[in-house]
């Protein structure tokens, strides 16, 4: 079954207000991923778009920040 123009296009304007849907049995990681998720889609939407290497980059200092937290903690 093809997917037709129209649908992609209404599935890629849909606005999502950040709610889980009650019925979805998400763990609360897998509730701030969506959380993320939808994050990213907003921004990619209104064209705030980093280079690879910038992303990358924030990705890598925030695994070392949570990672010093978690060994301050300890």
């Amino acid at each position: 079954m093809s997917i037709k123009n129209n649908d992609r296009d209404e599935r890629a304007t849909l606005n999502f207000d950040g709610q889980v849907p009650a019925d979805a049995n998400l763990t609360p990681a897998q509730q701030e991923l969506l959380r993320d998720l939808r994050a990213s889609l907003k921004q990619l939407k209104r064209g705030e778009l980093l280079p690879a290497r910038e992303t990358l980059r924030e990705i890598d200092l925030e695994i070392e920040a949570e990672e010093n937290a978690r060994i301050s903690d300890a």
